[in-house]
């Protein structure tokens, strides 16, 4: 039979404040478990030798009568109630073949406090939200998605999970409690989806990927037999309409200006000689200046080069074609050294100022202070970034 012992580890025993009280379980000689109980006592009320409560006695009645102060009789009851719980979890986990080790004795301290179970009987695994985010970001690898034939989610779709993490860690910093998967109902996503969009200040298309994400974990939860409230089935994906958005784009005139605008330094060159084949190529800001010389598939008759190109977010690769002339002796005879996109993004506003775009124009800019972007009307060259090389405007 396993032993159950608690331990005062506080090192100023002469300290008044009440400190953490340690239970510790003792299974067998190779297991031994031990965390905060949830009890608390002051380090000169305990017996570090004995490993238990000091009697000491109310000093106002007589100390003939022998009666104990309150909290003494307090702690102790508390102690034989949690020492009894235990044993009877202890009963049930053997009965259930359930493994004993420091996430069961949580979920049965959590259980004791009247918090959630962190366990899910039927399947032995967390029922809490965050830890099910974790387990599916440490099986991405495993993962099959569909039309694809490897197995394994993409890096980018990784990241954006572990940012999904990241924001529902701190939404339950908000809430002051962790989320099981049980409580995910219908005024769970309305009060959440009021965060995101007010409180935090997303956009709808953002925020609108949010409840995505959620789905996606529920819908992995209820595949394991977890017990997930079943709302999540009847959720709705939201993006802003195309009418509320604010795109800048680039007519085919401009381009031409900006393909014949010299620059003043060597690095607006550079993001000029970038911009150039993005407009040819219209593909994502990363997955363009990841192009290589290397991936030129064919040159027709006409000088026009096809090259293939990695698409991150959908793990594809596709063959695109070069049209333009200056494009294409840009690839020939003068390739854009490597730069990162946030300097991409930069450059370019400086590229396009000199080009002398700076016409008042309706958009989204991102406020630095804020952390969020602000719709208002600027010069055209601020709302430019790598997106605006995806846009024509015929």
């Amino acid at each position: 039979m396993s032993k159950i012992t608690f331990r005062h580890r506080a090192k100023d025993l002469k300290s008044q404040t009440k400190t953490p009280l340690k239970i510790r379980l003792i299974v067998s000689r190779l297991c031994s478990l031990e965390m905060n109980s949830g009890l608390f006592v002051k380090p000169n009320d305990w017996d570090k030798e004995e490993d238990k409560p000091i009697k000491r006695y109310d000093l106002i009645q007589d100390k003939a009568t022998k009666k104990t102060t309150k909290d003494y009789d307090e702690l102790v009851t508390k102690l034989s109630n949690l020492t009894t719980f235990v044993r009877n979890k202890e009963k049930e986990a053997e009965i259930e073949g359930l493994t004993i080790n420091s996430q069961w004795l949580k979920a049965t301290l959590d259980e004791f406090y009247g918090k959630t179970p962190k366990i899910d009987k039927s399947t032995g695994m967390s029922n809490f939200l965050i830890d099910h985010i974790k387990k599916y970001i440490e099986l991405a690898p495993t993962k099959k998605v569909k039309n694809k034939e490897e197995l394994g989610l993409a890096k980018s779709t990784v990241i954006k999970y572990k940012t999904f993490q990241t924001m529902m860690e701190n939404y339950e910093k908000h809430l002051n409690k962790p989320i099981t998967f049980k409580e995910l109902n219908k005024q769970f996503y309305n009060e959440f989806i009021l965060w995101l969009l007010n409180t935090k200040g997303y956009s709808k298309n953002y925020s609108g990927k949010q409840i995505d994400h959620i789905k996606s974990i529920c819908a992995d939860a209820d595949e394991y037999g977890i017990a997930v409230n079943n709302y999540y089935t009847k959720l709705e994906s939201f993006k802003e309409e195309n009418c509320n958005r604010y795109i800048v784009t680039y007519s085919f005139e401009e381009i031409e200006i900006i393909r014949n605008k010299e620059m003043p330094t060597e690095c607006l060159e550079n993001a000029r000689k970038w911009m150039i084949l993005g407009f040819e190529i219209g593909q994502r800001g990363n997955d363009l200046l990841a192009i290589d010389k290397k991936e030129i598939t064919s040159v027709d008759e006409d000088g026009t080069i096809f090259m293939d190109v990695y698409q991150s977010k959908t793990d594809k690769w596709v063959n695109v074609p070069f049209l333009n002339e200056i494009a294409i002796n840009i690839i020939n005879n003068d390739f854009p050294y490597p730069i990162s996109l946030q300097k991409f993004n930069e450059y370019m506003k400086d590229v396009v100022k000199i080009c002398g775009f700076n016409e008042p124009t309706e958009g989204k800019k991102f406020n630095k202070e804020t952390g969020r972007k602000e719709f208002g009307i600027y010069p055209k060259y601020e709302l430019t970034t790598s997106h605006t090389l995806r846009r024509l405007r015929t």
